[in-house]
């Protein structure tokens, strides 16, 4: 992972920690699961029908602890982006001074919408965009860097277009070496919060769709693109399955 977790403190700390480890909470759900359906399936006093309406009551119990750990975890990637931002926030202090900030934002990229603009083909957009920036790096010019990374993504969806992955990368690459240590920091968490949690959604779909079907789950992508949370499933000695 890109973001050294030491760089927080406190409730933003836990944050992210919480954050990391949800996919392997959600996997020892699944686990816990499996287990009380198997024991379930396995209790000779109860009839098919109370066996039925036993494990549905587990499955709804189950899939309100998922909502819970979701909530907690949109609470959570809020906490961090309201620390990213009072990093980015260029100058933080005098609200006339953040507003000047914002203004010359608006300003920069207007001038840049319309030089893009002017340009229809794709090919001939990543030209101009590829001097824009070399231009923006020459020159030190951390306003244009900024605005791009924000908007950039936005600009092409609207038209409709592709941004390649090596193209934000090189923004984004830019970006950083013309920022302050504070700033490096808010950039390297944003990263990873902006893959980790889309992934963490997925997971969520995942667990829900394995409660509600009863499906065996034997591995969880993680938080970071090169994890995966493989679950300790217990046997199912009836074979009746969930």
């Amino acid at each position: 992972m890109s973001f050294n977790i030491i760089n927080l403190t406190g409730d933003t700390r836990v944050a992210l920690q919480s954050l990391r480890d949800m996919p392997r909470q959600l996997g020892d759900l699944l686990e816990r699961l499996q287990y009380e359906n198997i024991q379930v399936n396995l209790d000779p006093n109860l009839s098919v029908g109370g066996k039925t309406k036993k494990i549905n009551q587990i499955t709804a119990q189950y899939m309100a602890e998922v909502d819970k750990l979701e909530e907690r975890a949109k609470l959570f990637k809020a906490d961090l982006e309201r620390w990213i931002n009072e990093r980015l926030s260029k100058p933080t202090g005098e609200p006339s001074e953040e507003l000047l900030n914002e203004i010359r934002l608006d300003k920069a990229w207007r001038r840049l919408v319309k030089i893009f603009d002017s340009v229809q083909e794709r090919g001939a957009l990543i030209r101009t965009l590829n001097e824009v920036i070399s231009d923006a790096i020459k020159n030190d010019d951390k306003i244009v860097l900024d605005v791009l990374d924000e908007e950039l993504p936005f600009y092409f969806q609207a038209r409709n277009l592709s941004i390649s992955p090596t193209l934000t990368e090189q923004i984004r690459a830019a970006r950083i070496a013309h920022s302050n240590p504070a700033e490096r920091q808010a950039l390297a968490l944003r990263e990873e919060l902006g893959t980790g949690f889309p992934r963490l959604t997925l997971i969520f779909g995942e667990v829900r769709r394995a409660i509600q079907s009863r499906a065996t789950v034997a591995v969880l992508p993680g938080w970071d693109s090169t994890e995966q949370i493989s679950l300790n499933l217990p046997a199912d000695p009836a074979g009746m399955g969930w």
